[in-house]
């Protein structure tokens, strides 16, 4: 009668390494809480920014205003990206409207 352990070649069955980790996240970590503040920082200087030229909004051209809209636009949605749920509806949105 064949024991256990040459029906396996005597390879231990049991999961190691990589196996016994735990699913990733599908929760915001540190450095991407860190990121979406950073990400909110940059958004809110720069609409500060753009509201401090109000004065030479008028000599802006058209191409200057629509590259600030979709930075404004991809700025501001990197924190509601990085700090939501992974995987759901919402985090997949933007690239539906974008990819189609």
């Amino acid at each position: 009668m064949a024991s256990a352990a040459s029906d396996t070649h005597g390879i231990d069955p049991t999961p190691t390494g990589d196996a016994r980790r735990r699913p990733p996240s599908i929760g915001a970590d540190g450095y991407e809480r860190v990121l979406a503040w950073l990400s909110l920082a940059l958004f809110a200087v720069a609409l500060v920014a753009i509201g401090r030229g109000r004065a030479e909004w008028r000599a802006v051209p058209t191409l200057i205003w629509l590259h600030l809209a979709t930075v404004l636009f991809a700025t501001g949605l990197t924190p509601a990206i990085l700090l939501g749920r992974r995987g759901t509806g919402r985090h997949r949105m933007p690239g539906r409207w974008l990819f189609g």
